[in-house]
């Protein structure tokens, strides 16, 4: 007679892949979806800040550290501001998933409010980002695979960065220090277009998340970016 295993991964093995998706649902349980967008029937609203900020977190590693999130309503719009402090980036997540594929573009508005100096960002070849939408997309390779839009503090609009490693988001630069800062301005990308340029090929249909950042790299800079709601459209829509 064998004596009862204590190893917990053979008990797992042993799980039939409905119960095991169903572990895997539980422990993913703060992944969210799209809301619907008031007078656009086949529009999705990824950010849901009508809910109060739900879903949105920080990293771990920046708990208590850095500012948190809060809304404001010009217009009874809501926007999401993110401020930076002490020179440190102050980025936010949502885990929500929608299909990129019948759903690829997003749009948006966002502002830095002012200019940053561009000499405190490393001189190398990386981005100069003050603020960043990223959009995180399953790879068919197991992998998840990050495309980042950014707003320069150089004169970058139009660059692309997609020759660094694969661990890092591949980088567009949709706006500079030459793009107006005192009102928001709008956005329209294709991000499954963006993402098979960058990366080389399509990934799968499931997006995973979307990630606000917004940074001064000063020591005393204070800086608030302001993001309006982030809305994912058909591609033969146009908002």
């Amino acid at each position: 007679m064998h004596a009862p295993s204590h190893r917990p991964w053979l008990a797992l093995r042993a799980l039939p892949a409905a119960g095991l998706g169903l572990l895997l649902v539980l422990v993913g349980c703060d992944w969210h979806f799209p809301d619907a967008v008031p007078g656009q029937p086949d529009a999705l609203d990824l950010s849901g800040l009508s809910e109060d900020l739900d879903g949105w977190k920080c990293r771990r590693a920046d708990a208590h550290l850095v500012p948190p999130p809060r809304l404001e309503f010009p217009d009874s719009t809501p926007l999401l501001v993110i401020s930076s402090q002490d020179g440190k980036a102050n980025r936010w997540r949502r885990k929500v998933r929608w299909d990129a594929e019948s759903h690829p573009i997003l749009t948006w508005t966002w502002s830095p409010g002012r200019k940053v100096d561009s000499s405190l960002f490393s001189r190398n070849r990386s981005p100069s980002a003050v603020l960043a939408v990223d959009v995180t997309l399953a790879s068919a390779f197991g992998f998840h695979k990050t495309v980042r839009y950014i707003w320069s503090a150089r004169h970058d609009r139009g660059s692309s960065w997609a020759s660094r490693d694969n661990w890092h988001p591949k980088v567009i630069a949709l706006r500079d220090v030459r793009d107006p800062i005192d009102s928001l301005v709008t956005e329209r990308v294709d991000v499954w277009k963006d993402f098979i340029h960058l990366w080389g090929f399509a990934p799968r249909h499931q997006a995973l998340a979307i990630i606000v950042s917004v940074l001064d790299p000063s020591p005393t800079g204070n800086l608030e970016g302001r993001f309006g709601s982030i809305v994912a459209h058909p591609l033969q829509e146009t908002p």
